[in-house]
């Protein structure tokens, strides 16, 4: 009981109870809550925890974090408040958000950088989504501007640890939004190492999150760049991508990043497919989800 807080100042006139609905709240003399300078000491010292839940705003719609609601492991292709989705949370974003839950806290509430897409996960979660809103186009919150007001045709994508060894190793895709997953790749039958370095979080600082994300955009860029000039050496037409090719900001570097790689890849997939190149296209394949685009040769 180290976090019981008095309070000396709440405390209104007595005689003034009698106005008040309930008065009670008037009444109290002390709150117990973790407060800012101990937080991290009781979450990552002292805690005692059955599972980890981790989000992660890719839509960067939420520019105040205390807004930013876990999602729930519940079902992908359910949509709404109450609903039984992984937004089932009023206040969860209905789109745009990536979930991630380990439940039995076998990871330790430790992440690491996946190495099949260069972003943040969440170790010894058992599976995670990611509902795409790619221009952030809906919202989460009691806004009367955007409440209920859900999407109708979204892309989903599913992440498994089938191996259970606390690492991602299975990435399913709905692109289409038919609640079918069109796409699924296993990094094992690639060839693909899917452990990664841990980081451990408990020390960190507001400066180590920044120097953090800075690598994540940083990489996510760099490994952009580096497959549209492989692109082009295959003969594909790189300007059709223009739109993300221009980033303004690290957060632009870390989204536009990602997608430049993505049509990139989509296109350098489909042109093998075209020639009948099939020994490409797996090269192609192990490249992406390993994202070490300087082997190509």
């Amino acid at each position: 009981m180290d976090q019981v807080h008095k309070i000396k100042h709440l405390r209104g006139l007595p005689e003034a109870d009698k106005f008040f609905l309930d008065p009670r709240w008037r009444q109290l003399t002390e709150l117990i809550y973790s407060d800012h300078d101990h937080a991290q000491e009781l979450i990552f010292q002292r805690g005692k925890w059955e599972s980890a839940h981790f989000v992660y705003d890719e839509d960067d719609d939420c520019h105040r974090w205390e807004r930013v609601e876990f999602y729930d492991p519940m079902d992908p292709f359910k949509v709404g408040a109450q609903k039984g989705g992984i937004d089932n949370h009023t206040q969860s974003d209905a789109s745009g958000d990536r979930g991630e839950w380990d439940m039995d806290f076998s990871g330790g509430g430790k992440l690491y950088i996946g190495p099949f897409d260069g972003r943040l996960h969440l170790h010894g979660a058992e599976w995670g989504c990611w509902r795409i809103d790619q221009f952030s186009e809906f919202y989460q919150g009691w806004d009367r501007r955007w409440m209920n007001k859900d999407p109708e045709i979204f892309s989903t994508v599913r992440y498994d640890d089938t191996d259970n060894n606390g690492f991602i190793d299975q990435i399913a895709y709905d692109m289409d939004g038919d609640k079918q997953y069109e796409t699924t790749v296993k990094l094992r039958e690639l060839g693909i190492d899917d452990t990664a370095n841990l980081i451990d979080l408990s020390k960190f600082t507001y400066k180590d999150y920044r120097k953090l994300m800075d690598k994540i955009a940083g990489d996510m860029w760099t490994n952009a760049q580096r497959m549209k000039k492989l692109a082009q050496q295959v003969g594909i037409n790189t300007t059709w991508f223009a739109y993300w090719d221009h980033p303004l900001s690290v957060r632009e570097k870390y989204h536009k990043g990602y997608w430049l790689q993505y049509y990139i890849f989509q296109e350098m997939i489909a042109k093998f497919n075209r020639e009948g190149r099939p020994e490409m296209v797996e090269k192609a394949m192990k490249l992406y989800y390993s994202g070490n685009w300087k082997n190509w040769k």
